[in-house]
């Protein structure tokens, strides 16, 4: 809302505030990131030095958070907007979070190293990084707002839109397909893409390989209900 603003008896504008571009705002996300990272480590040095976290369980923890590190140091310097390499990264990131929960899990089970507590930070760990990685998403898809003369936000361009909406019927057949796989064979990973690509064709729909890959990460990011998906 703009204030209205006089001096000696004549009406002022005064300046719009700057809008944090999406950068800043990712910065924001990788600093808080940072201090949930530092208050998990704390803990599990703690359980490392009770003898309740050995050393081969502290090495891939300690290869998890190198990874964590490498991804959101380059967002603590905010330049103008986020690159597609940040974008690359944290899907990489989220990847190896997946692969990380199943290799602690495994390891806490065949070690038997049942500890609650390991349990349930590394849990917090995990999820402090699928964290970070769904706002990041949400900040790196966001169309910028724009402002006219008096600062009141104007309707979207369509030129702002990173890509066309995509098929609804589409993807809710995408979705079915996954769905159905995933319930029948009582895990998370995704149906091959022959599999997916033949229930399409029989749909009358095309279905590059690409899209399937982009389609994959989308769901497992949770962001594949999103209306609009950016590159």
């Amino acid at each position: 809302m703009n204030r209205r603003i006089y001096r000696s008896k004549e009406l002022v504008t005064p300046k719009q505030e700057k809008e944090a571009t999406s950068a800043e705002i990712a910065c924001l996300f990788a600093v808080q990131l940072e201090n949930a990272l530092i208050c998990d480590a704390a803990v599990l040095q703690e359980l490392q030095r009770a003898g309740i976290i050995n050393e081969d369980l502290a090495v891939l923890i300690q290869g998890f958070y190198t990874d964590i590190v490498a991804v959101y140091t380059p967002l603590k310097k905010p330049r103008g907007r986020l690159l597609k390499s940040s974008q690359t990264a944290v899907h990489k990131l989220a990847k190896k979070s997946d692969a990380f929960t199943r290799a602690y899990k495994k390891f806490i089970t065949q070690r038997g190293y049942g500890h609650k507590r390991t349990d349930q930070t590394l849990k917090m760990l995990c999820d402090d990084v699928t964290h970070f990685i769904h706002n990041f998403e949400l900040t790196y898809s966001s169309i910028p707002a724009k402002r006219d003369s008096q600062g009141a936000i104007l309707p979207p361009s369509k030129l702002a839109l990173p890509n066309r909406p995509t098929d609804i019927k589409q993807r809710a057949l995408f979705l079915k397909e996954v769905d159905a796989y995933q319930k029948e064979k009582g895990t998370a990973k995704y149906p091959r893409y022959k599999k997916i690509a033949r229930a399409m064709s029989a749909a009358s729909y095309k279905f590059p390989e690409r899209t399937y890959g982009d389609w994959k990460q989308q769901h497992r990011l949770k962001i594949f209900d999103h209306f609009i998906q950016k590159r």
